[in-house]
């Protein structure tokens, strides 16, 4: 009976630590101080992410981009690599031409909207919900 009660006791103290976890965590990133650190956060994922799609041979060379591709592409591709490497070649170029011309119009746009940011739009990303255009 004892083990019981001990492990009934650890779940609801386990569970009450985690939801407070969650809460302070919450608390934490809504405040000024956890506000401007996720802005800053995100400010340099889109540097870097810019940096990226603005120099075409860093572009080329990040897998991630090929990823990113819809399946049928990727499969599409890999066919053609066996007939026409240079036409799956021109393909990616004219990609990487299209991303960096993208960066001068997509920067601000991404960096307006981090700055836009209040408590409640951090709250709803911790919570994995999603804003309501007004």
């Amino acid at each position: 009976m004892k083990k019981y009660i001990i492990t009934a006791a650890l779940l609801i103290g386990t569970g009450t630590l985690i939801f407070t976890s969650v809460q302070s965590c919450t608390t934490m990133a809504t405040s000024d101080l956890g506000l401007s650190i996720i802005k800053r956060v995100l400010l340099n994922g889109i540097d870097k992410g810019m940096g990226i799609y603005s120099n075409k041979e860093a572009f080329l060379q990040n897998n991630m981009v090929d990823k990113a591709l819809p399946k049928e592409l990727r499969d599409i591709n890999s066919t053609l690599e066996k007939i026409a490497p240079s036409l799956v070649a021109k393909e990616r170029d004219f990609i990487a031409q299209a991303a960096a011309y993208t960066v001068n119009t997509s920067k601000p746009i991404l960096q307006g909207a981090v700055n836009s940011l209040n408590a409640q739009d951090v709250t709803r990303i911790i919570q994995g919900t999603t804003a309501t255009q007004s």
